[in-house]
């Protein structure tokens, strides 16, 4: 049995360097084979087998959370439009298809994939920033960022709750909005001060990220 996906994806090595075989999940299934770069760009070669041709087409970075993301969830191309794809007769020389999927779809599937990954990477860094905003207010408040119903992307926005009670007897509750990292903590570290004068009070945080429901839920006596 030949393996064609494979015998164009080692052409298309050939002629661009910097892309290397993927191993498949699946050893005895010709029907595909990946190929990839460093910085993760990566091209599916694709055998229908019922019509006899070769497809091929690039695969986008996946979101913060892990979820796989589109060209067009990205905002890299439109909804209206597609992302660079070709299919080919595998009735041609290996060699011949790789140089036309280079033409046809690597050299417009790089820069979508390239603007994807800068948006990546500065979501990555704004998550960072928010990430240690919450564990500053955190520590205002004396306790640890525990991850409680925490989102992998660690990002925290406002409005800041928290709730201070005495078991079964009076309730405060806080909600600040529209304020500065360093008013919050302020604010917080004088409830705090007040709070804790008396052991049988504890206190509950909730970190919001805006309408998508709590990202860090934190208790503590």
């Amino acid at each position: 049995m030949t393996d064609q996906t494979g015998d164009i994806a080692k052409a298309f090595c050939a002629l661009n360097g910097e892309f290397s075989l993927v191993p498949r999940r699946d050893k005895d299934n010709t029907n595909y084979q990946d190929v990839k770069r460093a910085d993760g760009a990566q091209l599916t070669f694709y055998r229908d087998c019922y019509r006899k041709k070769i497809t091929c087409h690039g695969s986008y970075p996946d979101n913060t959370e892990g979820q796989r993301m589109s060209a067009q969830e990205w905002g890299v191309i439109g909804y209206g439009d597609t992302s660079p794809s070709a299919k080919v007769s595998e009735n041609r020389d290996p060699e011949a298809i790789a140089r036309d999927f280079t033409s046809r779809v690597m050299k417009k599937y790089l820069p979508l994939y390239e603007k994807a990954l800068v948006l990546l990477k500065e979501r990555q860094k704004w998550n960072a920033e928010r990430l240690q905003q919450t564990n500053d207010i955190l520590q205002v408040c004396g306790v640890e960022h525990n991850g409680s119903g925490a989102n992998t992307e660690g990002s925290v926005n406002w409005p800041i709750k928290v709730d201070y009670r005495v078991w079964g007897e009076n309730h405060v509750a806080l909600e600040l909005k529209d304020l500065t990292d360093d008013q919050a903590k302020r604010i917080l570290a004088i409830v705090m001060e007040t709070a804790l004068k008396e052991k049988q009070w504890y206190h509950t945080g909730q970190y919001h990220r805006g309408t998508d429901g709590p990202a860090a839920i934190v208790d503590g006596i």
